[in-house]
């Protein structure tokens, strides 16, 4: 399913956009404000290592992951779930090259869905969950590329396909925290609903 990187702009504007009008926090507002920018300005900037040729986008995603995933707590525990959305991005990415079934079921909603399921199972926090999962598909792109280009067969490392899943899975995982949220607190506006009526209840009865 090709798309051209059509679902990384739509949805880096729209994290863009929530970023710059909801976010509290200031100092990190206007650091994911910038890189944002600067993301969709290089997305389709690549350079070239040996015989490999690099997304810049994807390179300083990848480099940014790295340096924020030290601040999570359990470095360790969240780095081998990193490790395993990286070898199961990889099988699905080697699996795709060598059967039919992208035809009717395409990767830009399976491996989001698969990363999803992972991430919400293993993980808790919204910032955890991201870096995760970015630290883990970027590794995964890298380590796939190096299995094709063994067999002659080179690609480029972070393309806008990618850059595509990625930013799929990233809008998935927001949504599902969101609703998650939504529903936490319409669970407490009901209970103090009803804590409210009780009492209520209780006063014209005395």
């Amino acid at each position: 399913m090709l798309s051209f990187g059509l679902f990384y702009y739509w949805i880096s504007w729209l994290i863009w956009i929530i970023v710059t009008f909801f976010m509290k926090t200031k100092k990190t507002q206007q650091l994911l404000i910038i890189s944002i920018l600067i993301l969709i300005i290089v997305a389709n900037k690549y350079y070239t290592v040996g015989h490999f040729q690099i997304s810049t986008a994807y390179s300083l995603i990848l480099f940014g992951s790295w340096m924020m995933f030290r601040i999570l707590k359990r470095h360790h525990y969240h780095l081998m779930i990193s490790f395993t959305i990286m070898i199961g991005y990889s099988g699905i990415t080697i699996w795709k090259n060598a059967t039919p079934l992208w035809l009717f079921f395409p990767d830009l909603l399976f491996i989001p869905i698969f990363c999803s399921l992972i991430i919400f199972m293993l993980t808790k926090g919204l910032a955890a969950r991201l870096l995760t999962v970015i630290l883990g598909l970027c590794t995964g792109e890298l380590f796939s590329s190096f299995i094709f280009t063994s067999y002659d067969m080179y690609q480029i490392i972070g393309d806008f396909h990618f850059l595509d899943q990625l930013s799929v899975t990233i809008l998935f995982i927001l949504f599902i925290h969101f609703m998650q949220q939504l529903i936490y607190l319409s669970y407490q506006f009901l209970n103090e609903y009803r804590g409210n009526s009780s009492s209520n209840i209780k006063l014209m009865k005395g």
